[in-house]
């Protein structure tokens, strides 16, 4: 590799002072085999091509600076890193300035802050940005809401070839939100997300093409994009989203359903994101350790800082505020798919202090006194969450978030909390976790 022409060229022109070359060299060296998550080469020439104004450099130290890829975090570093890049105009610049806007804090002022610098992304044309902003427009995040504004943004994502978009675009359709319900056009826009590998738009598509007639199907599969994204919606057609609505299960120990906490998009979003780096899941040891075992098949990925975007950080501080608690409280959200057979055996998610390695994570972070799990999938059968001490299952519910406590009303391990991730017996189970402390959790990476 170190004698390809190519890479030789890159090293010349670099080193003669030329920044887009310095880039691309910084490129090469990150994405070298065993380089290591942060390679002291590869932010070398990033940090010449930025000194030269280089926008694309200045925004890759930004990012290296929140994080990613695996460097330390430094939010006003990399915020004075973005706003050089975004002084060039430079869009991907403006999109991590919102990103980071939202990350710094919950306050009214940062939202208002995300959609100003999302609206300079948009005016940039830059795809990614289109749906953000959409999802803070239709929510009412940062401002008034514009539902409306919100499907064109929306549809210009679809348009630009986002996944994302298409999946979104053919929701309101097959619902009726915004436009008139219809199913041809529904059935070609999740078509278009699904041949993206958009989470459970495949499932869409197999679901309406069973709906649909012969003739039905045939019309949708004509359908061009310009066609598919000609209607434009109507107030008249936009709805709230459903309020959430909390159903007791237990008083002792305490149990929720939190019907509705999260939108079948909301759920599919996080699907997506975190799909890409799913690893084996693992379990607390009595050493204190995470460990593999067998106990537990599923395959599980954690959200830690440098991986969230805004709507990551959105969902956590709903969990937060449902649950009173601080979003500081709560561990990583973690998300979780199970496919056919895969479970969790029974267990339970307090730590045990009888055991130096648990007793040592409870002094360390506190007690893991709630846990909230969010179903994000439909499954056809099997996965339900079981309580054997209090003989009760709880189905997964697309949206609904299930919340217990581990501990008593006066803090203690409630040995009935005692639960089980049933196996799954036809479909995929996607579940979020997040287990909260009975006080601020730090990293412990």
């Amino acid at each position: 590799m170190n004698n390809d022409p190519q890479v030789e060229q890159f090293r010349a022109a670099a080193q003669a002072g030329n920044p887009a070359a310095q880039f691309n060299l910084g490129l090469w060296h990150l994405r070298q085999p065993g380089a290591g998550p942060f390679p002291a080469a590869a932010r070398g020439w990033f940090e010449k091509a930025a000194a030269s104004g280089f926008a694309p450099a200045q925004t890759m130290l930004g990012r290296m600076h929140l994080g990613f890829p695996g460097g330390q975090r430094d939010a006003d570093a990399a915020r004075d890193c973005f706003m050089q890049a975004a002084e060039q105009a430079f869009p991907e610049a403006c999109y991590q300035l919102a990103e980071l806007s939202v990350a710094l804090g919950d306050e009214a002022g940062r939202y208002t802050e995300a959609r100003q610098w999302l609206e300079r992304a948009v005016e940039l044309q830059h795809a990614p940005a289109y749906c953000q902003l959409a999802y803070l427009l239709d929510e009412g995040i940062g401002g008034r809401a514009d539902p409306l504004k919100a499907i064109d943004l929306y549809k210009r994502a679809a348009a630009a070839g986002v996944a994302r978009g298409w999946n979104q675009i053919a929701h309101y359709f097959e619902v009726g939100q915004g436009f008139r319900q219809d199913g041809e056009r529904a059935l070609s826009a999740y078509q278009r997300a699904a041949a993206k590998k958009y989470p459970a738009a495949d499932d869409a598509v197999a679901r309406l093409w069973a709906q649909l007639s012969a003739e039905e199907r045939d019309r949708a599969g004509s359908l061009t994009d310009e066609v598919i994204l000609a209607p434009s919606p109507a107030a008249a057609r936009c709805t709230n989203r459903p309020e959430c609505r909390p159903e007791v299960l237990s008083e002792g120990p305490r149990i929720a359903l939190l019907h509705d906490l999260f939108t079948a998009t909301e759920c599919q979003h996080l699907i997506a994101t975190a799909r890409p780096f799913l690893e084996p899941s693992r379990v607390v040891s009595e050493e204190g350790r995470n460990v593999k075992d067998d106990k537990r098949t599923s395959w599980e990925m954690r959200f830690y800082p440098e991986s969230k975007d805004m709507l990551v950080w959105i969902y956590e501080r709903r969990l937060a505020r449902i649950s009173e608690t601080r979003p500081e409280q709560g561990e990583p959200l973690m998300i979780l798919r199970y496919e056919p057979g895969q479970e969790y055996q029974t267990h339970v998610d307090y730590f045990d202090v009888s055991l130096p390695g648990q007793r040592a994570l409870v002094e360390a972070n506190g007690q893991r006194m709630l846990t909230m799990l969010t179903y994000l999938s439909t499954v056809e059968a099997g996965g339900g969450t079981e309580f054997p001490e209090l003989d009760l299952v709880v189905a997964p519910e697309p949206g609904a978030t299930l919340a217990f406590y581990n501990v008593t009303a006066e803090g203690q391990p409630d040995p009935r909390s005692l639960h089980a991730g049933l196996p799954v017996e036809k479909g995929t189970k996607w579940l979020a976790t997040r287990w909260v402390r009975d006080r601020d959790w730090r990293s412990t990476r």
